[in-house]
């Protein structure tokens, strides 16, 4: 992924082999750690990186 590129829920779907639900609480985890845009319902690679790459908490 480069650049930044817009995910909506059915990206996140298809990358993590799930249902509409889950994917849409992804992105809502995802906007939690980074939110560039501020678009509802989508987040860019960026995001998307920084929310994969932040550390678990524990």
């Amino acid at each position: 992924m480069q650049g930044n590129y817009m995910l909506d829920y059915i990206d996140i779907m298809q990358m993590f082999h799930c249902g509409e639900s889950k994917a849409r609480g992804i992105i809502i985890a995802i906007k939690t750690i980074s939110d560039i845009t501020g678009f509802a319902g989508r987040v860019t690679e960026t995001d998307f990186q920084a929310w994969f790459n932040s550390p678990l908490k524990k």
